[in-house]
């Protein structure tokens, strides 16, 4: 997520509410993602749990 929060910062998104909200957005738009072979996050993290509880609690964040 560290690339998304540097890509968002290069484009010059602001860190007030609907700032917040943009990033939320283009996080959440990095977990839905698949590539062209239908993988994943999720399934590219494998048997990393951090990375699964991460995904996931990210998931959750931007769902509410």
């Amino acid at each position: 997520m560290f690339q998304v929060k540097e890509l968002d910062d290069k484009n010059g998104v602001k860190d007030d509410v609907v700032g917040r909200i943009v990033r939320a957005k283009n996080q959440h738009a990095i977990v839905e993602c698949s590539d062209a072979n239908i993988n994943t996050p999720l399934s590219e993290a494998g048997s990393k749990p951090l990375v699964i509880v991460g995904l996931c609690n990210l998931h959750n964040v931007c769902r509410s």
